[in-house]
């Protein structure tokens, strides 16, 4: 119970400061093409709210499924592996998980609602487009971005960067 309070401090103090970080990060994401400028001030309020609403359950989703794979390592990891436990574990982490997905796409839709049909049309974009990149897209913070993994060139060739690639599973 320590543990999950020692999480859970944070995380809520994080959800209370969000609506601050909101305003000084307005010129990210969504924010570039003009999309936040095109907002009245009662949507830019409306969305704040189910922002920093949305900020906070996430967050404890998030932590409960943390706190499901942990348990799930260390059921793997026992001497003596059940895997009836190891099962019904994961049936948990999977439902977990589709709990956070499903408030993932109820806040979409939430917002969506606030939004005109002009501005409905910008932000699906942005969604569908979110969508087919994936967590780890090509992009400027994705899996291939630079020369961190893959092929170096120079004096350390190919050798080196498949070897990092490996090592960090990056195959």
């Amino acid at each position: 119970m320590y543990s999950l309070t020692r999480l859970l401090v944070p995380a809520l103090a994080l959800g209370l400061t969000a609506p601050v970080m909101a305003d000084r990060h307005q010129g990210k994401g969504m924010h570039h093409g003009g999309f936040f400028k095109s907002l009245t001030k009662e949507q830019r309020t409306q969305l704040l709210t189910l922002r920093v609403a949305h900020k906070k359950t996430s967050l404890l989703k998030k932590i409960n499924m943390k706190k499901i794979k942990v348990e799930l390592g260390l059921l793997i990891t026992s001497d003596k592996p059940n895997k009836a436990a190891i099962t019904k574990k994961l049936d948990q982490l999977l439902a977990a998980k589709k709990k956070y997905k499903l408030a993932k796409i109820d806040h979409k839709i939430a917002v969506r609602k606030i939004l005109t049909a002009d501005q409905r049309k910008r932000f699906d974009m942005h969604v569908l487009r979110k969508m087919m990149r994936g967590k780890r897209g090509c992009g400027k913070h994705g899996r291939y971005h630079g020369k961190r993994h893959g092929y170096h060139g120079g004096r350390h060739g190919r050798d080196r960067g498949m070897r990092h690639g490996m090592r960090h599973g990056m195959h």
